[in-house]
């Protein structure tokens, strides 16, 4: 097929996705295509994402239609395609998070990997189409928001690894917490459509997964001066960002608990401070006691082991405890006076109370 075959086969109805600045070799004109053949590397965007992604074999790409008009009658099922996209995505996905040594890796690949996902999806939206309304809403729902959610997420990653202060745990915290407010502030934005997708309400699917209502956008902290009508709705960039920065966000989550770790290391365990009151008696007359308490049912109505409640009375009380049972035995093993402390303790509260009452 020569140039001038291919140029007068392409339909005029057909959406323009290239326009014709690029003044290459080997590119097929029509009055209002430019089809490239061969290598070559243009731009393309897609809402606010601009992909790069080198084209091969183009001669034998047929496009379709927009807005659910006629498409080619090669047309097969779209549906199985897509999950077969996805398929293939997630199994990438997976080989670089166990692959990649670093969280900068990480993130460069899989912006690469996303990036290239999303154009094959474009590619193959333009080819085939939707059967039907149905297979429209599940495609921006939930096929082409999983690689851009992952997109959006590993460019905030990206971001977040090369804004991060360098130096100081306290000055990390604060860029995370930071970061935190700007994902608060964006999900308080649209509270509406949060409810809508969480709840799982399906009534305006249509309105907001498909192509024909694409000028019914919301209002965003963004704003996407081009919209690609062949590939967007109005809310699936939406959808992912909600769902992208939510991954970002549970990575900040992990990335505190990390540096609160570490600071805590560094700082060493903390010093312990003088309790409030310290018990002054032996060991062994606080081994007394404890035994009274558990058999009096004092704490926990007596549902308690020895070494624990030991080991937190020494700690409230200022008192080094070291074997409660070894003491009690000795305790038990005395041929006089075995409960020598409690009645110690008995004895004590009588006198309290005869000098109250001024017998002594």
């Amino acid at each position: 097929m020569d140039k001038m075959a291919l140029s007068d086969t392409v339909p005029a109805t057909i959406y323009t996705i290239y326009p014709t600045p690029f003044n290459c070799p080997g590119a097929y004109f029509g009055s209002e295509h430019q089809i490239f053949d061969g290598n070559f590397t243009p731009f393309y965007k897609t809402g606010f994402l601009f992909i790069n992604q080198h084209f091969h074999n183009f001669r034998y790409f047929s496009l379709g239609h927009i807005f659910n008009y006629a498409v080619p009658e090669t047309k097969i099922r779209c549906d199985m395609i897509y999950k077969e996209f996805l398929s293939d995505f997630d199994n990438r996905l997976k080989k670089i998070q166990s692959q990649s040594s670093s969280l900068m890796g990480e993130a460069m690949a899989g912006i690469e990997i996303c990036t290239t996902a999303l154009l094959d999806l474009r590619i193959a939206v333009g080819k085939h189409g939707f059967k039907n309304i149905d297979v429209e809403i599940d495609f921006f729902k939930n096929v082409k928001s999983r690689p851009l959610r992952f997109l959006i997420h590993y460019t905030e990653v990206r971001s977040c690894e090369m804004k991060m202060p360098k130096w100081g745990s306290r000055a990390k915290l604060e860029f995370i917490d930071i970061e935190f407010d700007r994902i608060n502030t964006f999900f308080e934005h649209h509270p509406d459509f949060r409810l809508y997708m969480e709840s799982g309400a399906v009534e305006n699917d249509k309105r907001y997964f498909t192509r024909k209502y694409l000028n019914d956008f919301p209002l965003s902290t963004s704003y996407s001066y081009f919209k690609d009508p062949m590939f967007n709705s109005a809310y699936d960039e939406l959808w992912s960002m909600i769902m992208g920065l939510a991954l970002y966000g549970n990575y900040l989550t992990g990335l505190k608990a990390k540096l609160d770790d570490t600071s805590i290391k560094a700082s060493g365990p903390p010093e312990k401070k003088d309790p409030a009151f310290r018990f002054t008696m032996s060991p062994t007359a606080a081994v007394e006691f404890i035994y009274a308490f558990k058999e009096l049912r004092a704490f926990d109505h007596g549902n308690f082991d020895i070494k624990p409640f030991t080991d937190y009375f020494g700690e409230v009380f200022g008192i080094e405890i070291k074997d409660p049972y070894g003491l009690f035995a000795q305790i038990a093993n005395r041929k006089t006076k075995r409960a020598k402390y409690v009645q110690m303790l008995l004895d004590a509260f009588h006198n309290s109370l005869e000098r109250r009452d001024g017998h002594s």
